[in-house]
């Protein structure tokens, strides 16, 4: 990104701003939007932390289901992309079909490549993002080994660059 021409930032005082209505949605999981403060917000980066096992995937697919469902009943044609670097893909239907969630308006792409990744939300510029996990991706440009604190920040400073692009 250093070759693009970056915009330079002045302040603005505070109370000129215009507060966003609209600017959370709802995951449809009532106390996940709770704990986000009342759902989450657009152009945002949600790091999900916890212990191996205790669920995190599960409910980022519940949320990636029930967002798509939404978006599909408002008539709306906006991507979901659930990138993982963990699972394949027959890993993550199983887990999909053992909780009933209907999968057909999300996109998946298993990856550890941060490039990959990149490219597929270039081409299909999804509404929502679901990177799972965030210490398996990695660059070369930040070295070839996963999870080092180079590769987070790197990888993690490549999405959130994108979403907040977008």
């Amino acid at each position: 990104r250093g070759s693009e021409q970056v915009q330079k930032q002045k302040p603005v005082p505070l109370a000129t701003i215009k507060a966003q209505e609209n600017s959370r949605f709802s995951t449809g999981i009532e106390e996940f939007d709770r704990v986000l403060g009342g759902g989450a917000t657009k152009r945002s980066a949600i790091l999900l932390g916890g212990e191996p096992g205790i669920g995190k995937s599960t409910l980022l697919l519940q949320t990636t289901a029930s967002i798509s469902t939404e978006l599909k009943k408002s008539g709306n044609s906006q991507k979901v992309l659930y990138i993982s670097g963990e699972e394949s893909a027959a890993q993550i239907r199983e887990r999909a079909d053992r909780l009933g969630l209907d999968c057909s308006n999300i996109q998946i792409l298993c990856t550890s490549r941060l490039e990959d990744s990149l490219d597929a939300l270039e081409s299909l510029n999804p509404v929502f993002v679901i990177i799972d996990s965030i210490q398996t991706i990695y660059s070369a440009e930040a070295g070839i080994v996963p999870g080092t604190v180079n590769q987070l920040k790197y990888c993690a400073n490549e999405f959130i660059s994108w979403v907040k692009e977008r």
